[in-house]
């Protein structure tokens, strides 16, 4: 189980025994003092693709246990060994992370996912359809057009998850966010053969019946520290 520090005003995980995720994306060798400041105290962060250095992996996980998948413009060999996609359990909730979510190929219903991250558009997005929450952090790298400079963070409390999207230009003040109600635990018919499932285990109420078949959630973030160590 991580450590879960105190939050300062830029966190927000009051609920005891809550995770507090920073969500990035697109940072394209660039990341930024006030996006690192942000994401100081997180439980996990998620880089949802085009990292752009490997200098940023290492910066990340020296904050906190890092997931990340690899972007269209990751080609560099550091790269090779990130995934296109990763699927793991953080608290009661199963997030899937992809670069570019044209690219997602499965049903995330039907998977037992509730949380699909994505980037690669630059524009910031939390919406939930059909019980699911989608979550695009935007960009915290160089600025494209006039897209903000923004990051993501997510609230798990439990299978129940609450969203927002963070713009770094406008003094860290909160922007879009979106609360939503608890989801399905069980998952299946996982199509992406990049994809790995992992799992954090769950508490005392119980386990998936894919428990067995199911890799600690700490399987993801040790994917990105051997590869940075080679």
């Amino acid at each position: 189980m991580p450590t879960r520090l105190p939050r300062g005003p830029k966190g927000r995980a009051a609920i005891s025994g809550a995770l507090r995720v920073g969500v990035l994306s697109d940072t394209h060798g660039l990341l930024r003092v006030e996006a690192r400041a942000f994401l100081i105290g997180c439980d996990y962060i998620i880089h949802a693709g085009d990292i752009g250095s490997r200098e940023i992996l290492e910066v990340l996980a020296a904050i906190a246990p890092l997931i990340a998948v690899r972007g269209n413009n990751d080609r560099e060999p550091w790269a090779k060994r990130l995934r296109d996609t990763e699927t793991v359990r953080l608290g009661g909730a199963f997030v899937h992370v992809i670069h570019n979510i044209a690219e997602l190929d499965i049903d995330p219903a039907a998977a037992g996912v509730r949380i699909v991250i994505s980037g690669h558009s630059h524009q910031p997005v939390v919406e939930e359809r059909n019980g699911i929450l989608y979550i695009n952090p935007g960009s915290c790298g160089p600025r494209r057009f006039k897209l903000p400079i923004s990051v993501g963070e997510i609230i798990v409390s439990g299978s129940a998850v609450d969203a927002r999207i963070v713009d770094l230009g406008a003094g860290g003040a909160g922007g879009a966010g979106a609360a939503s109600t608890p989801g399905a635990c069980a998952i299946s018919g996982l199509g992406n053969k990049n994809t790995r499932i992992t799992d954090q285990a769950l508490n005392s109420n119980g386990r998936s019946r894919h428990s067995h078949r199911i890799p600690s959630v700490v399987r993801a973030c040790e994917a990105v520290a051997e590869m940075l160590v080679h």
